[in-house]
């Protein structure tokens, strides 16, 4: 599936760093118990999870995210391919506390692009993923 994302610059030091594989995770949220049935998402609770985003976005510990097609399900992209450092990243944001949101899939990245561009005005992403096909 497709998906909206929100990118924040991540750049290589050098042009060689730019073809080693960076280990990242894209994580995958949905609705959680206390999302309110029949809500679309800016009726929900979320301004305290869009602070923690915005701050892990800062940090460098997030380096994208954006809403699926349906505005329902986010894709949130971790600069770690740990799982402890995804693990903290899930437990510690307060959408995810509070029930609003769960994990729904995790996926390991080994990146080999030299970074996310700041969006441009009116831009999207999208991520594509492929699976083998039949030959």
């Amino acid at each position: 599936s497709l998906s909206l994302l929100a990118a924040a610059p991540i750049l290589p030091a050098s042009a060689q760093d730019a073809m080693k594989p960076k280990p990242m995770t894209m994580l995958v949220y949905e609705p959680g118990d206390a999302w309110l049935p029949g809500k679309q998402p800016t009726e929900q609770n979320l301004a305290p999870h869009f602070a923690y985003v915005g701050a892990k976005l800062k940090e460098g510990t997030l380096v994208a995210n954006g809403l699926q097609a349906d505005a329902i399900r986010g894709f949130y992209v971790i600069a770690s391919g740990d799982k402890a450092k995804v693990d903290e990243f899930v437990n510690n944001d307060p959408a995810v506390k509070d029930h609003v949101l769960k994990p729904a899939a995790q996926m390991g990245w080994a990146v080999l692009i030299n970074g996310f561009s700041a969006p441009q005005a009116g831009q999207s992403n999208f991520i594509l993923k492929y699976a083998p096909g039949p030959n």
